[in-house]
């Protein structure tokens, strides 16, 4: 997950940008330099999104990008959100990686969201827990 993802980066000496609150809830004692965007708190999602989010996050450029989402088919070979606010983000975070990672934990697959994110193959890698069900997966996709 993104949280527990944060709480690995947080302890190393890298450039962490994000809109996750739950990443910055973490951070008393980072050893990572730590870009927090700001904009609308959406608590549902515990994230800032919106329009100034938006135009913040526009102005970095990443080698790695880090993305959750609500859902992933495998049949369908797309992932989901819940909101487009959200999508947004995730969106435009991808669009400005050299590199994008989908971590999805296996409670999340084959399951939709109400907004599609993006296609499975504009990830470099997926990554998920084991399926506890068997079913072709996709080749950038790693098991950990």
């Amino acid at each position: 997950s993104i949280a527990a993802l944060g709480r690995l980066l947080l302890s190393r000496p890298v450039q962490i940008v994000t809109y996750s609150a739950l990443i910055l809830a973490q951070a008393s004692n980072p050893r990572a330099e730590l870009v927090v965007i700001g904009g609308q708190y959406n608590a549902h999602q515990n994230m800032f999104t919106g329009l100034l989010a938006e135009q913040m996050l526009r102005d970095f450029r990443f080698q790695h990008a880090f993305i959750g989402c609500y859902g992933m088919s495998v049949a369908e070979g797309k992932c989901f959100d819940l909101d487009m606010a959200s999508t947004n983000m995730k969106l435009i975070a991808m669009e400005h990686a050299a590199q994008r990672y989908l971590l999805v934990d296996d409670s999340k697959l084959e399951k939709k969201g109400f907004y599609t994110l993006a296609d499975l193959s504009s990830f470099d890698k997926i990554y998920t827990t084991k399926p506890k069900t068997r079913m072709k997966l996709p080749k950038n996709l790693e098991i950990v």
